[in-house]
């Protein structure tokens, strides 16, 4: 393989690893809106995952792009580190 070859192929995994995340964070998007349909949970165990998907529904209305991407990383860093 050349250069070129693993440049085009590390470019190809970065748009692919990008899809992934942007429709993984649809998907729990689109569950946490049936979810907390009636606004913030009062009960502890789903404050965590309510703002997970807060997080992730204001990621997704950011103009698709490297901002939109970080936006959707950085709502997964904080996840794990509560």
């Amino acid at each position: 393989m050349t250069k070129d070859d693993l440049a085009d192929e590390r470019a190809a995994l970065a748009h692919a690893k990008s899809v992934l995340v942007e429709s993984a964070a649809t998907e729990v998007v689109s569950v946490g809106r049936m979810l907390f349909k009636d606004g913030e949970p009062k009960d502890p165990e789903l404050q965590r995952r309510y703002l997970l998907y807060r997080r992730l529904e204001a990621a997704l209305a950011l103009p698709p792009g490297p901002q939109r991407l970080e936006a959707l990383y950085k709502a997964h860093r904080e996840l794990r580190a509560h």
